[in-house]
């Protein structure tokens, strides 16, 4: 019997997932005490008989030290190897050092979850490659193209046309089989300035823009703005992880995976639940 470990944010989450795996598998919970300085003490509710999975989405410095308390705790109970099932991983996208001399956050995440005993991370979307490149293994990756595959009919039915907000989702995009264009995205001082396509393409069509996070918004929010100007037939938004704690500021239909917890009520939530214990049985 495999059994599954579960923060205490991602109880609705690892519950979702069971659905989807058989009777070899087992759900065991631990609670997490926060005392009066936010320290965190993690108790589990039994003894771990071999390898074990964490099903956790780290959002937050909460969520990381209450992850890294769950590994300890099951170490010290007696897992032998654990997978990490991180639908969101903090940090992520600190990947380079911007500015010069400055730290990289998503390394010493890694290095944090490596030294207290994770044998492998199971994550979604990941802003970039780098982490993938330079820990191989350690990190599997479920691809943007995956989570639209298994919800094609919910995200991209009667799609016309899809808006990749910069250069980088074209290049995750590349293999959907839709048509595409391109934003260029560029940081100014004070905002994010989104242009570049041909705005002709937008026309009477019918529009969806994607992107793997919407935290501030500024992105999906300026390009949002830039396809309403040239009187698309409707449009919608997707965005993979959605991490800010209000509403968007956009009109249309808004989309987001449950990858993380506590979304607004007026984001559309689409579950990757499937998807996730799919690479659990094929560990």
């Amino acid at each position: 019997m495999m059994q599954i470990l579960y923060s205490s944010n991602s109880f609705s989450f690892a519950s979702e997932v069971m659905k989807y795996l058989d009777s070899n598998f087992s759900l065991m919970s631990s609670s997490c005490r926060s005392f009066s300085q936010q320290e965190k003490l993690v108790i589990l509710s039994d003894h771990i008989e071999n390898d074990i999975i964490i099903i956790s989405s780290i959002k937050n410095n909460d969520d990381l030290m209450e992850t890294l308390s769950i590994v300890d705790a099951a170490i010290r109970s007696g897992a032998r190897n654990i997978v990490l099932v991180a639908p969101y991983l903090a940090y992520s996208r600190q990947d380079k050092m911007i500015p010069p001399y400055s730290s990289i956050g998503s390394e010493i995440v890694i290095s944090l979850l490596k030294f207290v005993g994770v044998n492998k991370i199971i994550t979604c979307d990941l802003h970039s490659n780098f982490l993938l490149e330079k820990y191989g293994d350690f990190i599997e990756n479920i691809e943007l193209s995956e989570i639209l595959s298994f919800h094609h009919n919910a995200i991209l039915k009667d799609v016309d046309l899809i808006v990749a907000p910069d250069a980088g989702m074209m290049k995750k995009l590349s293999s959907v089989g839709l048509e595409i264009v391109r934003f260029d995205k560029i940081r100014s001082e004070n905002d994010i300035i989104v242009s570049g396509a041909n705005f002709g393409d937008f026309f009477n069509k019918k529009c969806i823009i994607i992107d793997d996070i919407y935290d501030s918004g500024a992105t999906l929010n300026s390009a949002y703005q830039l396809v309403m100007i040239h009187k698309p037939s409707s449009i919608k938004c997707f965005v993979t992880h959605y991490l800010n704690h209000h509403s968007p500021d956009i009109t249309s239909e808004f989309y987001t995976t449950d990858s993380v917890y506590a979304l607004p009520k007026d984001v559309n939530s689409i579950s990757i639940a499937s998807v996730i214990a799919e690479k659990i049985l094929n560990l």
